[in-house]
């Protein structure tokens, strides 16, 4: 169940006194982000805290100062995989840290070099972490696959935080969709901050590690923006070995069959357009441009595009990372989303309500057995309580065929 909540009146004060950021640092957590972070470890109170993705370690420094501060018994164990910063050469993992403290706090190890599949080898580490904070590897499905690679060493029922969620709801241009498919899919607890601009979220493990794995595993299942070399599975394998059998295989088959994203073009695609009206916009290709769909009254024509002529060999579906309604217009719009195939052999559907102008993340996955041409189809409308509003839009500023 997710939770949106407002960030707390002390983590601002704290975050305005604490949180500092060098210019040259790019892709670090924002003030918000450290506010949210903040109330998480405040939450938890954690004794170990693990980091994977330090970069310049601006969040690093100031989880390392939040808990030397507010919890001074806790530890901070920071990992990342390269050693030098990865868009400055000339600067290493961390810089920040020994540029804020000259050198290295006395409640934080730093690990450069050392990836989460390598973590388990490390010796210097607790025999179990209670709180993590995961900011490396963007594409999917690299960030499910950092926490199978830490699943035993990770306190069940732990609280792991995610950086960049929300980043391709905000840039349309930014297609790293491993944490979003990371919270979006995960079926327990999670939250995130209410602001409209949040870029950071956290989800909960569940109390029984199989249960953990297996949300994991489903969550691998969405295709993958890259293929990790076969080595980075060896992490997860070896924090598995312990648990039930089947749940290794799963994850066996998936790294010998992985559902790798398709390259799809619309070339051989039909566009059918019903209920629309001047205020509708769509692209010939709708992924080079942004689609609008007006919503009309439940009694007039319902507003839809179909695209028809989807090949299962070329296309695995559809993810739309970026959808948002109309401001200027207090009603709910209905929006339904369906995969069809062409010889009837399945449907897959999806349903939104959308009550306010927040962004929002939505994915459809042919099933096997879907076994030629299908389509997709989306449909728009007011709920029938909104007779007195002549319409609204609902705007994919994305459309992703994977």
């Amino acid at each position: 169940m997710s939770n949106a909540s407002p960030v707390s009146d002390q983590a601002r004060a704290y975050t305005a006194r604490r949180y500092g950021r060098p210019d040259w640092a790019k892709g670090t957590i924002s003030r918000s982000d450290a506010a949210f972070l903040y109330d998480m470890v405040l939450r938890v109170r954690p004794r170990s805290t693990i980091e994977i993705g330090v970069a310049s370690g601006v969040s690093t420094a100031f989880l390392s100062t939040l808990l030397s501060d507010r919890l001074g018994e806790s530890r901070l164990y920071a990992f990342d995989s390269l050693t030098r910063l990865y868009n400055d050469q000339t600067k290493p993992v961390g810089a920040y840290l020994f540029e804020l403290f000259d050198q290295l706090p006395t409640n934080t190890s730093l690990f450069p070099g050392v990836s989460s599949t390598e973590v388990r080898g490390t010796h210097a580490r607790p025999d179990q972490f209670d709180f993590v904070f995961l900011d490396a590897n963007h594409e999917h499905p690299a960030p499910a696959m950092d926490l199978l690679s830490l699943i035993d060493i990770v306190a069940p029922g732990s609280w792991i935080a995610l950086h960049d969620v929300w980043l391709p709801l905000a840039d349309p241009q930014f297609r790293e969709f491993g944490p979003l498919y990371l919270y979006e899919s995960w079926p327990g607890e999670k939250c995130a901050p209410d602001d409209i601009d949040r870029n950071v979220g956290a989800i909960r493990l569940f109390s029984n590690v199989e249960d953990s794995v297996a949300a994991l595993l489903d969550c691998c299942r969405l295709p993958w923006q890259h293929q990790p070399a076969r080595q980075a599975w060896d992490g997860p394998i070896d924090a598995m070995k312990r648990l039930r059998g089947g749940l290794a295989d799963e994850l066996r088959d998936l790294i010998a069959h992985p559902p790798i994203a398709k390259r799809t073009t619309m070339r051989n695609c039909e566009l059918v357009i019903r209920g629309s009206n001047p205020w509708s916009q769509v692209c010939a290709d709708l992924t080079s441009g942004p689609l609008i769909l007006h919503a009309n009254r439940a009694d007039d024509v319902v507003s839809s595009i179909g695209v028809h002529g989807l090949d299962i060999r070329t296309c695995n579906g559809v993810m739309l990372p970026n959808i948002v309604r109309s401001s200027d217009t207090a009603v709910t719009i209905k929006l339904n989303l369906s995969l069809k195939s062409s010889d009837g052999s399945g449907q897959v559907e999806q349903a939104l309500e959308l009550i306010d102008d927040r962004a929002h993340f939505a994915h459809l996955i042919a099933p096997q057995s879907f076994l030629g041409a299908f389509s997709l189809e989306i449909a728009a409308r007011l709920e029938p309580t909104a007779d007195d509003i002549k319409g609204a839009w609902v705007k994919f500023k994305a459309i992703h065929f994977v």
